[in-house]
């Protein structure tokens, strides 16, 4: 597996958690209001997000 396919898996992966995690009110079964666990994935799916575009760019460009 290539170092841009691993960049791509971690933005998919990011941007699930991302919107799983500020969608998560959404969901029928929610308590309302953005606690500790929302903040938490937020920060992590943009973390992912995040790495996985330097990784992805970063084997784009043959560094």
């Amino acid at each position: 597996m290539g170092r841009k396919a691993i960049g791509v898996e971690l933005l998919v992966v990011g941007a699930i958690v991302l919107i799983v995690s500020v969608g998560a009110d959404l969901m029928p079964f929610s308590v309302p209001g953005f606690g500790w666990k929302q903040i938490v994935g937020t920060v992590a799916g943009v973390v992912l997000l995040a790495g996985g575009g330097y990784v992805y760019r970063a084997a784009a460009r043959g560094a």
